[in-house]
């Protein structure tokens, strides 16, 4: 087996343990965490799980970016065909917003709830485009919070990621 194929083969076992370590972490927040720590009585664990999970999202998201690119430059090297394209842009737009959420609910600072885990839009976003969502609130802020932006999407980008290799 050639040297660059071992190289290829590592990286997309890199990018596949970031994606289930983020996501797959994401996923057991919701579905066991977030349930038990709504009624734990031991104050201040949801932001220490809250900063231990942040570590090691901070740490997929550099990984998938990384191995994201050398997978991608591996890939494009050769003719792409439409459809690929296609599909590529929508996984590398949705990635980026999911990016872009996860380090924004990470870097809040003191406007952040108590675990760095939840939040807001009107804690991202700047102050006008919050105030314009200003009727999001209660039950629909809930609903549509970045922590649930990132659950959805999350699966959404391995689908588009499958998906990619419809066109190989």
């Amino acid at each position: 087996m050639p040297l660059q194929d071992i190289a290829v083969l590592l990286m997309r076992w890199g990018h596949v343990l970031a994606a289930v370590g983020w996501i797959g972490g994401n996923i057991f927040y919701f579905a066991v965490l977030r349930p038990i720590l709504r009624d734990a009585s031991v104050p201040g664990l949801g932001n220490r799980l809250g900063g231990e999970f942040k570590g090691m999202v901070e740490l997929s998201i550099w990984l998938l970016l990384i191995t994201g690119a050398v997978l991608l430059f591996d890939r494009i090297a050769g003719p792409v065909r439409l459809g690929y394209a296609i599909v590529l842009a929508a996984k590398l737009g949705l990635s980026s917003l999911m990016f872009l959420t996860a380090f924004s609910l990470g870097r809040r600072g003191p406007q952040r709830r108590a675990s760095p885990l939840e939040g807001r839009w009107a804690e991202l976003l700047p102050e006008g485009i919050a105030r314009r969502l200003g009727g999001l609130s209660g039950a629909w802020d809930r609903l549509f919070s970045p922590t649930n932006l990132l659950l959805v999407l999350g699966p959404v980008v391995i689908l588009l990621s499958l998906a990619l290799r419809l066109f190989t």
